[in-house]
């Protein structure tokens, strides 16, 4: 029995997970409760995270939604070297965010809160990539300056989407997280494996 003074008291019962689903018989459960979210077809939608947020990108596109891209690609490029590069396939070329602290580390980047080392790494071949989103320049840059440049250019994009999105979906990736000792930075990869670093 909830307390009057509960903040829980004033919901509706399927908002609790007792009243709507443990303590209730499995043919009596009702999976379709009213929606208090309404996006229209003009709503700004932006998405993030793990590999299953390309296919919302793709589902909200296909839909006729307005699906945020602020990071497009390259005006000279055709659709398909632009995609295999990275740019269109969700908001902006983040490559995967599998963690809320991956999440977090990014808006403040794009919003110059952040005190993580703004390292490059190298790899096996001597190309240089970010080591927030170490696959998204296949094949990683050619110079060190020319990978920071991307990055700048990156978070300024980030930030934009921020500054104008409605609505923001973030899907979570089912894998580990790694976190740098050094400044507490989240990675995507753990250094070494194949993407640069050490």
């Amino acid at each position: 029995m909830l307390d009057d003074n509960s903040p829980y008291s004033k919901l509706p019962a399927t908002a609790r997970w007792r009243d709507a689903v443990s303590d209730v018989p499995r043919h009596r459960i009702d999976p379709h409760v009213g929606m208090s979210l309404s996006i229209s077809p003009g709503t700004a939608i932006a998405s993030a995270g793990s590999c299953f947020a390309i296919r919302i990108a793709q589902a909200l596109q296909s839909a006729g939604y307005n699906y945020m891209v602020v990071e497009a690609g390259l005006p000279w490029a055709g659709v398909e070297a632009n995609r295999a590069g990275g740019y269109g396939v969700v908001s902006a070329r983040f490559g995967n965010i599998y963690t809320t602290r991956q999440l977090v580390q990014l808006f403040d980047r794009a919003f110059g809160a952040s005190e993580l080392i703004e390292e490059v790494w190298t790899t096996k071949d001597g190309r240089f990539v970010d080591p927030f989103r170490p696959r998204a320049q296949p094949g990683g840059f050619e110079s060190e300056q020319e990978c920071l440049i991307d990055g700048k250019l990156h978070l300024e994009a980030v930030r934009q989407m921020f500054l104008n999105l409605d609505v923001f979906v973030f899907t979570l990736g089912l894998t580990e997280s790694w976190v740098r000792v050094a400044d507490g930075a989240a990675l995507p990869i753990c250094p070494g494996s194949g993407a640069g670093g050490r």
